[in-house]
């Protein structure tokens, strides 16, 4: 099926003609987009370079793990995660950024075919695409260049000096995604009811109710209700890919 097909065909579930300008179509990335958290793959790739072992990366996902089972918050748990980098130069890290993706993207299955095909098509389409994600720009610019979109909302690290302070300055979590998504929605001029939204989360639920025509990935029960109940469609979860060893 042809980019314009597809993207003719979620008018058409939606129930609604489609329009020659004025659409925006946002999309979660870790476990929606991709196969991976993005986050802590690119971890995974910082650890190595630096000659640490791979248990520290182990010691670190099961310390979230923890924190995750325990009911901490999700802002809270993305401080933490970029509190790892404190002391980092920036630079450093958005050209490791660089080499993680186009290492992932040469050696797995890092995009989740049917969302990219549908992203992409929105694309040719000359709809506004927006990247919406907690992961920060290291992991997200690569892969917005690589799928020539131009709007990317992120969680920004602080940085001074040339290095990360271990601050969030920008957080993109929650109720922060929907806000900033709003915010760029408005700017836009963009309609809800020409909105597409993509995510397999309950956390982003708000995000959802940003779009006319939400669209599920997998088979989370809050996500897929709220989607089946607002007459979105449903797309088949992610494989999930497993961290690197080394």
């Amino acid at each position: 099926m042809s980019a314009h097909a597809v993207v003719d065909r979620l008018d058409e579930l939606a129930g609604t003609a489609p329009l020659p300008s004025g659409r925006a179509a946002l999309f979660d990335v870790d476990e929606t987009l991709i196969s991976t958290k993005s986050m802590f793959d690119f971890l995974a790739f910082h650890l190595r370079e630096a000659g640490r072992p791979r248990a520290e990366l182990d010691r670190i996902l099961a310390e979230f793990a923890a924190f995750a089972a325990g009911g901490g918050p999700r802002e809270e748990g993305n401080r933490r995660f970029y509190r790892i980098f404190t002391g980092c130069d920036w630079d450093v890290l958005l050209e490791q950024g660089r080499r993680w993706f186009a290492e992932r993207l040469s050696t797995a299955a890092l995009l989740h075919p049917p969302v990219a095909q549908l992203l992409r098509a929105h694309v040719s389409c000359g709809d506004t695409v927006v990247l919406v994600s907690g992961s920060f720009q290291a992991c997200l610019e690569p892969l917005a260049a690589h799928l020539g979109v131009g709007h990317v909302l992120c969680s920004r690290p602080e940085v001074a000096g040339g290095r990360v302070t271990g601050e969030v300055a920008v957080p993109m979590i929650g109720a922060h995604k929907a806000d900033a998504a709003r915010r760029l929605l408005a700017e836009l001029g963009v309609r809800r009811s020409a909105t597409w939204a993509y995510a397999d989360h309950g956390s982003d639920l708000q995000l959802l109710e940003l779009a006319g025509h939400p669209v599920a990935v997998g088979d989370e029960p809050a996500v897929r209700s709220y989607v089946e109940r607002s007459g979105g469609m449903v797309l088949s979860g992610i494989q999930r890919l497993e961290y690197p060893r080394w």
